[in-house]
């Protein structure tokens, strides 16, 4: 967010590092949810909603996130199906941290944004039970909801899903780079046929590959967030 509305006026590449240092500790929250709201307004919104929304999305006073998603596996910018206008009526599945937001980013038929706000008229939340216990994700229903339309939401939707896909993979990668650390570790202490395993080549082998993707991996999400910068 730039430093004109409070924030630290950085990059995508840095925002991907803070990502990777989360998804090392496993951190559970509304990070994701909330990032990809301010961004999705920072891209798409006018100046007037800039400064609405951008200084408190950045302070904490609000917490945003975004509906892209519609239940029958619908993720992509151009398959969003709820048509744009004044209000909105349909449904999104998977929300992240929907229960707890105050500020929706809505994706809209032909790749529109548009933004909806706890207690609207007509908006209601169901939660729902994912696999990550600590990544909580919810249903929305619309019905003749209110809602103020991003502009340059066409232009931006496929942007903001770009930057959701890097942040998801710096996060993966710091979980993976972890995990190889533990292991690496585990290898030099685990006792077997009185050696420790670290020293069969086999194990040695496996250590090997997993840094050898780990790498790759950081190198490539890397230069993905420096292309969209």
């Amino acid at each position: 967010v730039p430093e004109e509305y409070g924030g630290a006026g950085l990059e995508l590449l840095d925002l991907a590092l803070v990502a990777e240092v989360l998804g090392a500790g496993a951190v559970p929250g509304p990070f994701l949810g909330h990032t990809l709201a301010g961004l999705a307004i920072l891209y798409a919104g006018s100046d007037s909603q800039k400064k609405t929304w951008l200084p408190k999305l950045a302070s904490g006073e609000l917490l945003g996130t975004v509906a892209f998603a519609e239940g029958d596996g619908r993720w992509q910018p151009d398959e969003w199906t709820i048509d744009s206008g004044a209000t909105l009526d349909g449904s999104k599945a998977h929300v992240p941290f929907g229960e707890h937001a105050d500020l929706f980013v809505v994706g809209t038929r032909g790749g529109g944004l548009a933004l909806c706000e706890r207690g609207a008229r007509g908006l209601s939340l169901e939660p729902l039970r994912g696999i990550d216990r600590t990544r909580r994700i919810a249903g929305l229903r619309l019905s003749g909801t209110p809602c103020d339309v991003l502009p340059g939401g066409p232009t931006a939707a496929a942007r903001v899903r770009d930057a959701a896909l890097v942040m998801l993979a710096a996060d993966a990668f710091g979980g993976a780079a972890t995990l190889l650390d533990l292991s690496v570790e585990y290898a030099k202490t685990r006792q077997q046929f009185g050696k420790t395993i670290g020293s069969f080549q086999a194990v040695q082998h496996m250590c090997a590959d997993m840094l050898l993707w780990t790498e790759s991996a950081r190198s490539a999400i890397y230069f993905a967030a420096w292309a969209l910068d």
